[in-house]
């Protein structure tokens, strides 16, 4: 067999046996963990998520009014 077919052959094979895929890491499932007890204690919990996300934010101080982030200090 020629070289390169059985190598190509493992690679695919190696591919199929890891099957990448995109989990969250430590630090947005500890954000996420945080959010959910913020929004019980403000009892929003029939709100959108996408809405709580964005209180939960301002709430942090990590969205503020005038504040494009490319500010000079």
């Amino acid at each position: 067999m020629n070289k390169n077919f059985v190598d190509d052959m493992l690679i695919e094979e190696e591919i199929r046996r890891v099957d990448p895929e995109s989990v969250p890491g430590e630090l947005p499932t500890m954000i996420e963990r945080d959010m959910k007890i913020w929004a019980l204690k403000k009892g929003l919990v029939n709100e959108p998520y996408n809405d709580m996300i964005v209180l939960y934010a301002i709430d942090r101080g990590w969205l503020q009014g005038n504040f494009s982030g490319m500010e000079i200090l």
